[in-house]
């Protein structure tokens, strides 16, 4: 699905988050996981892990005082 060489992470003119391959664009929903609700923020964090490999992550938080665990939502090599 992504680690495509030639496919780039990129903001679309909405500001939503996608992967876009050629002239191709699809959008990145946060972790597949269930919709997002209205007491709910998203903040996404993109690292060069230690193997060089580009990923990102989502995090979902309900209020300031909530932790959050990150979830993969992309990674530009799949076996860096």
């Amino acid at each position: 699905m992504f680690g495509a060489v030639d496919s780039a992470l990129i903001l679309n003119l909405n500001g939503s988050l996608c992967t876009m391959n050629g002239e191709t664009q699809k959008l990145i929903n946060p972790s597949m996981s269930p919709e997002l609700r209205k007491d709910e923020t998203v903040v996404f964090r993109a690292t060069l892990n230690s193997q060089g490999n580009f990923v990102l992550y989502s995090h979902r938080f309900r209020n300031l005082f909530t932790n959050s665990i990150g979830m993969m939502e992309w990674e530009a090599l799949r076996d860096p």
